[in-house]
């Protein structure tokens, strides 16, 4: 599931651009892990290693359940910060 969401942002990242807007992504990964999703799906956008979940379970979104990896979602943050919509 994850992989595909991330290969869609990437198929969008000029659209997001064309609104002045970044995107990033989270891996509940180690470095070397999340590497290895940048380059197996050709991404550009920006992902970022959470191993220890710190943003994962900020964000809520922590699935303790299953190796406590992180469910699947998306976030529109504005340049102030504030979530738009999750």
């Amino acid at each position: 599931v994850c992989g595909h969401q991330l290969e869609n942002l990437q198929r969008h990242t000029a659209d997001f651009q064309k609104q002045d807007a970044i995107v990033a992504a989270i891996s509940a990964d180690a470095v070397p892990a999340a590497r290895q999703t940048v380059g197996e799906h050709g991404l550009s956008l920006h992902v970022l290693a959470d191993p220890d979940h710190k943003v994962i379970k900020q964000f809520g979104v922590s699935n303790i359940g299953k190796r406590g990896i992180a469910w699947p979602a998306s976030f529109i943050i504005d340049k102030k910060g504030v979530v738009r919509l999750s």
